[in-house]
């Protein structure tokens, strides 16, 4: 097998979606030992694996634990979640920069201090 791809439970359906007929493994969101174990599984039986997630999962208002991926990933020569070259769901593999990533979340979070969304739960 060539492609494999190591998926949190918690992305976006789309991606799933796009993912039809590719070799999936889902793991529970965020968990970085259940991870570890996917890509340890993958490493001899696939010549490309591929850690999918989201930076921000707007359902249940979280974070992907990105630093820890990113570590995950350059131990095992993993592609996605890397540190330099965030790996996210916007736009389905488009390269970001932590700088990027970051500014964006800032700006989020600005937006929802403004509007005060901590009201409305």
């Amino acid at each position: 097998m060539k492609l494999f791809t190591i998926i949190d439970m918690e992305v976006h359906a789309s991606v799933f979606e796009g993912l039809f007929n590719t070799n999936t493994k889902r793991f529970p969101h965020n968990n970085m030992p259940y991870l570890e174990r996917a890509v340890v599984d993958a490493q001899s039986k696939y010549r490309t694996k591929l850690v999918i997630i989201d930076g921000v999962y707007s359902q249940n208002s979280d974070l992907a634990k990105m630093d820890e991926i990113h570590q995950l990933c350059q131990l095992y020569h993993v592609s996605g979640g890397c540190k330099k070259n965030a790996r996210i769901r916007t736009s389905l593999m488009a390269t970001h920069t932590r700088e990027n990533l970051d500014r964006g979340l800032n700006a989020l979070e600005d937006i929802g201090k403004k509007i005060d969304l901590s009201k409305t739960r």
